[in-house]
């Protein structure tokens, strides 16, 4: 019992030492977010929706980049605009995001992948899923932004696996 609590204790170091590196070598930001397209609450206030949201995408990306990033590189993102999969219809008998196929997520972004401090890689992106309601998800149905992180994960495995069967359409 004693070396189990060990073992742990290691692995939620190793863990927790992992997440900070990863938090020092990917970087993200928002450019002007109170601009984006749509980043709209079903109903509440629009800027906690939008410090939460981004948030989740922040945290999202890191993860994400921080699975294939190589030890020697970093990665800076700049999110230029946003707009959700579908939209808010206010006024509706619940207030909610009605997803329909014309309302696919779009995320512009400006990345620089970096390796020992010179840009390898450096480009304006504009990610864009018109098929996102055809294809599945793996994230949970409850996620509200389970269309936007597989654009983002499907961009990032492209980035750095260069896989050309991700379709960005």
């Amino acid at each position: 019992m004693r070396n189990l609590k060990r073992i742990l204790g290691a692995v939620l170091l190793l863990a927790a030492n992992h997440a900070v590196a990863v938090d020092d070598v990917v970087t993200v930001t928002f450019d002007h977010p109170e601009h984006f397209t749509d980043l709209k609450p079903v109903n509440g206030s629009e800027k906690q929706f939008r410090e939460v949201t981004l948030r989740q995408l922040e945290a999202y990306i890191k993860k994400e980049a921080g699975r294939w990033l190589p030890a020697e590189e970093s990665l800076e993102i700049t999110v230029k605009d946003i707009d959700l999969a579908g939209q808010v219809w206010p006024g509706s008998p619940y207030d909610q995001r009605l997803v329909k196929d014309v309302d696919y997520p779009v995320i512009r972004l400006h990345y620089r992948r970096l390796k020992d401090g010179v840009v390898i890689a450096e480009g304006d992106e504009v990610l864009k899923d018109m098929d996102f309601l055809r294809r599945p998800v793996r994230s949970r149905v409850g996620d509200g932004l389970r269309f936007e992180k597989r654009l983002l994960h499907d961009w990032l495995r492209k980035l750095f696996k260069g896989d050309t069967q991700v379709a960005a359409k």
